[in-house]
């Protein structure tokens, strides 16, 4: 008990959550025969399809755009059977969907180019234009990550294939399976972002062997503990000591962009951990993009009830899903099935002050406050709160003796701030660009 308090006292965490270090082949999953490509660019804003049914398309080819540039890449040759309203992963929302028939052909859509030797403005134009997306929670094209467009200089560069969850174990796969070839990408794209540091993350037990038999130079091993939540973003590039210079993409996103530079491939696929009813990973399987849901359990013989829930991600931070007419896209790490006798449901009765939440937050937030502003729809609070500073871990839920859903209103709290952000920056810009005459004739 004495420890405890202690704990408190000095914010140590008092729960470890180990990562999932198991080696798990990755099973190739067949090509599917319709495939589900949803156009929802970044925070849900609708993108227009630039295809129509009957259309022939083909790898690169652009599907849809959201009025600022391109959003959607196709990842396979075939043929678009329809665009349609299709469901997202990541919230109610609905979008339209591409709906598309592979043909059996498959081939490089670009010519291959030396990922050493090359510019780095050639080789940023190469993954423009394959549409390559980061390997994250919500997917953004990489070049809004370590690219120019990220605004911000990249100082330091992480590579992760360190698996974000517990029982996650795709991208440590992803890495034993190609470990040279994420060291020549870690060079790579650390030499396309001006990186003045380019680091590879592993967790401890694996990194003291990673270490021996890595031979680029100009990449470091990043040891870190195999506990969650370290291995998640913000968590590593803290590590790393980079503050906002400090980027982090993860090895499956890091071997897409070397195929795509060496090979002239676009991504078509995505390793995926399967977690089964035990809560614990069954296997790993590398699924065509667009794959819906349905098909990825009718695959492995698995038919969800519906009163069983599927996650779309792990236990700590996934994302429900009340459809399985979803798909799977870059972002997807694993997928849940959680049978109905062992759900537990959230609750909606007041919070009961237990102080557990807060104990166990990583970056030191009062979830039980931010969770109250939100219920009421107080988003200015959570703001002034230090909302935006939330990693979504899920440690505060997973902890809750009064079984608050506090992970989901923080999730609602920090989507209202971002809109009311923008509303904000739409209309300073636009008194900026009102006319000085009328300024001065109101006044």
């Amino acid at each position: 008990m004495l420890k405890e308090y202690l704990d408190r006292i000095f914010g140590f965490q008092g729960i470890k959550h180990s990562l999932n270090l198991t080696a798990l082949p990755i099973t190739e999953i067949p090509a599917a025969s319709l495939l589900s490509l949803l156009l929802i660019g970044n925070e849900g804003v609708p993108v227009m399809p630039r295809v129509k049914e009957g259309d022939e398309v083909s790898p690169g080819q652009l599907l849809g755009e959201d009025g600022t540039g391109p959003v959607a890449v196709c990842p396979v040759k075939g043929k678009v059977a329809g665009v349609v309203s299709a469901p997202d992963l990541r919230g109610a929302r609905v979008g339209k969907a591409v709906l598309i028939e592979p043909s059996d052909e498959s081939y490089s859509a670009f010519s291959g180019l030396d990922p050493e030797k090359e510019s780095p403005e050639k080789l940023w134009e190469r993954i423009r234009e394959t549409g390559l997306v980061t390997d994250a929670m919500r997917p953004r094209p990489l070049a809004e990550v370590i690219g120019q467009e990220a605004g911000v200089p990249v100082s330091i560069l992480v590579v992760s294939a360190a698996d974000r969850e517990p029982e996650h174990c795709s991208s440590l796969q992803a890495f034993r399976e190609r470990s040279e070839d994420v060291s020549i990408a870690a060079s790579m794209l650390g030499r396309m972002a001006g990186a003045s540091k380019t680091l590879l993350a592993l967790p401890g037990p694996v990194a003291k062997d990673a270490a021996k038999v890595l031979k680029q130079k100009k990449v470091s091993v990043l040891s870190m503990p195999p506990f969650y939540p370290e291995s998640l973003e913000p968590m590593l590039a803290l590590r790393a000591g980079g503050g906002e210079g400090a980027r982090v993409v993860s090895a499956e996103t890091a071997l897409a962009a070397l195929d795509a530079v060496k090979k002239g491939l676009v991504q078509d696929r995505k390793v995926v951990t399967f977690i089964g009813p035990a809560g614990r990973a069954k296997a790993n399987y590398r699924a065509p993009l667009g794959m819906r849901l349905t098909d990825f359990f009718a695959y492995l013989g698995l038919k969800p009830g519906d009163a069983d829930k599927v996650l779309v991600g792990g236990p700590m931070r996934g994302f429900a899903q009340y459809s399985l007419d979803a798909s799977i896209d870059a972002g997807v790490d694993a997928l849940t099935l959680i049978p109905s006798e062992s759900i537990i449901n959230w609750s909606g009765e007041p919070c009961v002050n237990s102080g557990g939440c807060v104990a166990v937050c990583p970056v030191r937030l009062q979830p039980q406050l931010l969770a109250r502003y939100a219920e009421f729809g107080l988003f200015d609070r959570t703001e002034e709160l230090g909302v935006m500073y939330c990693i979504e871990c899920g440690l505060c839920a997973a902890v809750c003796v009064g079984r608050r859903p506090l992970l989901q209103w923080i999730r609602l709290a920090r989507k209202e701030v971002l809109k009311s952000r923008a509303a904000r920056t739409v209309a300073e810009t636009a008194a900026c660009e009102e006319p000085e005459e009328q300024v001065s004739s109101s006044r």
